[in-house]
Parts: C-alpha cells; structure tokens; sequence
C-alpha cells in the first residue's frame, strides 16, 4: 500500500528549510517502517512560493494527506513551544490524524519542558486561518514548533528529531493509517 504524503515545509530561512525537509523525511522514514506503508514525499517548490501558487500545486497532486511543518526559533515577543492546526471544519480522520502525530510528538517535547500549546483549529491560528489547511480535499495538518535558545541543541540534533518523528508516528492508531490508504486506493 502506497501513502503519497504532501509537503509544506518551512520558509524563513534556509535553516528552517532545511530542518522542516529533515522532519518530514525523518517523518517518511517512520511511516515506512510500519508494516506495508510505502510513502512518497511530494514538495510544494519554491521556498516562498505564492499561496495561490501553493494552492494550485496542492489541486494538481495526488496526495493523500498534506503536512506542514514549521520550526523555527522564537522571538521575545512570541510564544514559544509546539502546537498542531487543522481545518475547523475537518472530519474525523484528519482529527484522528492531527491527535495522534500531535501527541507523539509531545511525548517527546515535553520531556525537555516545550510547551505544549495543544491541537488547534486554523482559525486560532495568528492569521486568522491557515488556508493550506482549508482548501485541501485530503487530510492536513500543520505543525509549528517555536523553539527557545535553551532548546536550539535538539532542534539541530538529526538524532533528537528522529525520535520525534518515529514517535509521532507510534501515536497514530493502525486505523487511521489503514483509512488514509482505504482513501487512496478509492482516488485512483
């Protein structure tokens, strides 16, 4: 069975880019390693593409899901720590899919004191809604870790965040897997 696995990554800088790509494939690799899971990772291009542009790459593609993620370091005016968003209007398999990747993670974070700002809907998010989330016919979740200068030492630690990702994937139930691949089968 074949999971196609879109993906959002970061787009400040160059580090965040490049640690948004290490988690997803980090998270790719964990995916795979369940039993009869093969994934595809399908990258929106350009690091500061439009939002229409974003839009219309998400349209043409044949993912399954979409997940993007966010990790960057926290200005003194901002919160710090990890929260999930998803469409307001999301049905039962992307919550279950939200719950399960968010809770993984914060295993982990929590263990190195992040805070755990919860599994949100786009519209608490800062823009007012997250429109990569709402548009989409798939699955998506968006994942935001803004991290402090105590907790930059995991952030860069490859080892540290495979631990993540391998955990946000043990939090994900077999069901949710096996209805994201009923899905897909059912697209093609």
């Amino acid at each position: 069975m074949a999971l196609t696995i879109g993906l959002d990554y970061g787009h400040v800088d160059g580090r965040e880019r490049r640690m948004c790509t290490e988690m997803a494939h980090l998270l790719a690799f964990s995916f795979q390693r369940r039993k009869g899971v093969t994934v595809t990772l399908q990258p929106l291009t350009g690091e500061s593409a439009h939002r229409r542009r974003k839009l219309c790459q998400m349209k043409d593609s044949r993912a399954d899901l979409w997940l993007s993620f966010h990790v960057h370091p926290v200005n003194d005016h901002k919160e710090p720590g990890f929260a999930s968003y998803i469409d307001c209007c999301a049905g039962l398999t992307t919550r279950s899919l939200q719950a399960g990747l968010h809770n993984g993670a914060a295993y982990v974070l929590r263990q190195i004191g992040v805070v755990d700002r919860g599994k949100k809907n786009d519209t608490e998010a800062i823009p007012g809604s997250l429109p990569l989330l709402n548009r989409e016919k798939v699955p998506a979740v968006c994942f935001e870790w803004q991290y402090t200068t105590a907790e930059v030492e995991y952030a860069n630690d490859p080892g540290w965040m495979r631990t993540v990702a391998e955990e946000m994937v043990k939090g994900l139930r077999s069901s949710v897997l096996e209805e994201l691949m009923a899905k897909s089968r059912s697209r093609v």
